[in-house]
């Protein structure tokens, strides 16, 4: 229920609030921390990575507890961000702002764009640590990677075989599909 959720929402929202209140009546009597925020240091107690902003930290902690107060009212999709969620609106509206003044073609996300511009550019910025062989973008590198890692994420459901990338185990699956009797 669509109502349910906009109250927790606005719960979370409002504790966010109140805990970032909190915290900055904590520090006012600091004389030495106040208008330095770059002495300010909020600390995530699940990986120790700091942060100048409490809100920073706040929204870095939903990536380890899997908290996503927001929810797309088109499919359902949650996200742990308000930004995200609105992003995501152009996959259901059609709304590409991002256009490529090489070719002209449009994109609903600034990444995509950066990603495409690679395409005429030939930058290629992402560098594996083992090979030195270089890619245009991250998520290319990291699939590259597990040529020398080993790492096989994607696990065959039926046998247990795993495999490197979701389109080997795709490939793999129609082995399956032809094992089995037809009704």
């Amino acid at each position: 229920d669509g109502s349910d959720h906009s109250e927790d929402q606005t719960l979370s929202h409002n504790s966010d609030t109140a805990e970032s209140q909190d915290h900055e009546r904590g520090n006012q009597g600091n004389a030495s921390t106040d208008h330095k925020p770059e002495n300010k240091h909020f600390k995530c107690i699940f990986c120790n990575e700091e942060f100048h902003d409490y809100l920073k930290l706040k929204l870095h902690k939903r990536t380890h507890t899997g908290v996503k107060p927001f929810r797309c009212r088109v499919c359902g999709k949650e996200f742990n961000c308000q930004s995200n969620s609105v992003t995501h609106m152009r996959i259901h509206t059609g709304e590409k702002p991002y256009s490529c003044v090489h070719c002209g073609r449009e994109f609903s996300y600034h990444s995509s764009l950066t990603n495409h511009v690679r395409v005429h550019t030939g930058e290629k910025p992402y560098k594996c640590i083992w090979c030195g062989k270089r890619f245009a973008v991250s998520t290319t590198l990291k699939i590259h990677t597990r040529v020398h890692t080993g790492e096989k994420p994607y696990k065959c459901n039926f046998c247990g075989k795993n495999f490197a990338h979701n389109t080997g185990l795709r490939f793999h699956k129609r082995i399956h599909a032809r094992e089995k009797p037809q009704s």
